[in-house]
């Protein structure tokens, strides 16, 4: 049975049928994009150690951070032990301490710098010395520079992403060679890789073993022995 239909009818017709084609397309689209059939990582670039402590701090979302810095050194293709623990680092918005590690003496060379009262020391194999710095804002400063703050040079080149630890990086490569492991959480180097050819080749890679991100850093680590 054939049915013939009006000049409006057929228009009616026409318009829903382009709705639905345009209703179907936005969700094809908008699925596409929601789930993109080629995985893309987050390309998150590390602040530059050029900038100030509170700067970095803010781009990193870091007032706090404890960790272990490990090393492993490998000299004309001949590793020593695989990643040493070497320091150990506590540092927030005004305090900064180093310990650096001797066989298993972990207090064997400890610095405070404490900027909210001016005050700093260092513990050397037994020995307490107050430090007098003529400018300990600037001690700290470049300090958290150097543990936060990243040391590649431009141009950088992007390697890929690798997981440290447990942790999602980014890989970057500068102009000299040297490598970057970029912590995508929070923006933070945690380990890098640098070559030279002096008397002998070595390849020195330096690893941060994260302790505790923001979490509050009771006042005693910062004082000195008794």
């Amino acid at each position: 049975m054939l049915y013939l239909l009006s000049g409006d009818s057929t228009m009616k017709i026409v318009k829903t049928i382009l709705f639905i084609s345009f209703v179907s397309l936005t969700v094809f689209t908008f699925n596409s994009c929601k789930n993109p059939t080629t995985p893309s990582e987050e390309m998150v670039t590390p602040p530059s150690r050029s900038l100030s402590s509170t700067e970095i701090m803010r781009i990193q979302g870091i007032a706090s951070l404890h960790y272990v810095e490990y090393d492993s050194t490998i000299v004309n293709g001949v590793s020593s032990d695989s990643f040493s623990q070497a320091n150990e680092y506590y540092l927030d918005t005004c305090h900064y301490k180093f310990m650096q590690y001797y066989l298993d003496n972990h207090n064997w060379n400890t610095t405070v710098y404490n900027v909210s009262t001016n005050n700093a020391w260092n513990y050397y194999n037994g020995q307490l010395t107050y430090l007098q710095l003529p400018d300990l804002p600037s001690v700290y400063e470049q300090s958290i520079q150097s543990c936060l703050g990243s040391s590649l040079k431009e141009p950088v080149t992007f390697l890929g992403t690798e997981i440290i630890e447990g942790k999602t990086c980014n890989v970057f490569k500068d102009s000299t060679g040297y490598q970057e492991w970029v912590w995508i959480k929070y923006k933070l180097p945690i380990q890098s890789r640098r070559s030279g050819q002096h008397d002998v080749y070595q390849i020195s890679v330096i690893r941060k073993n994260i302790i505790e991100v923001n979490q509050p850093i009771t006042g005693n680590v910062f004082d000195p022995p008794q």
